[in-house]
């Protein structure tokens, strides 16, 4: 009988073992220490809310670097209109020297109104998703940070085609 016992007392010490062993083996695995409420019900709870947290950060950094490229974009196309408008001041001062004639003239005004469409065609051109930038018509919101209203807003409304800009 008293080996009965023993081997019973044995048998729960090796049942509550098991349990330990398989405790640790889901916390190793998973890397958490707590990996489900019966572990710790209000640290479980911790660890959901910093977990939906991180995951918001997460999102919220590749919205950053969206935001980034965006404006990128948006600085390469006035980075090529503001060559053109250069050429066209230059253009423009050839074209007042008085020594010109009126041939000339003509034809740096029409050099001037080919750099216009140029112009509007890198105004078109310059885009994001779909949608140009450079039109004044460009507002863009990124989610940058992990709660609802952690929005970053990128507004350009200015048009730079050439005519709505005052260059013609």
């Amino acid at each position: 009988m008293n080996a009965e016992m023993q081997a019973i007392s044995i048998q729960n010490m090796l049942a509550s073992i098991n349990t330990s062993v398989a405790k640790t083996e889901n916390r190793i695995s998973t890397g958490y220490k707590v990996s489900k409420a019966s572990d710790a019900p209000a640290d479980y709870v911790i660890s959901q809310m910093m977990n939906k947290t991180i995951n918001g950060l997460q999102t919220a950094k590749s919205n950053v670097g969206n935001a980034s490229n965006l404006v990128s974009v948006a600085e390469g196309g006035l980075t090529g209109i503001k060559s053109l408008l250069s050429e066209m001041r230059s253009t423009a001062l050839k074209a007042a020297d008085s020594t010109k004639s009126g041939a000339e003239r003509s034809a740096l005004t029409q050099t001037i109104n080919e750099q216009m469409k140029e112009v509007d065609a890198m105004v078109k051109q310059t885009t994001w998703g779909g949608k140009m930038l450079l039109n004044g018509s460009g507002l863009f919101n990124f989610q940058t940070g992990p709660n609802p209203g952690d929005v970053t807003s990128i507004k350009i409304d200015q048009s730079f085609y050439a005519r709505r800009s005052g260059l013609a």
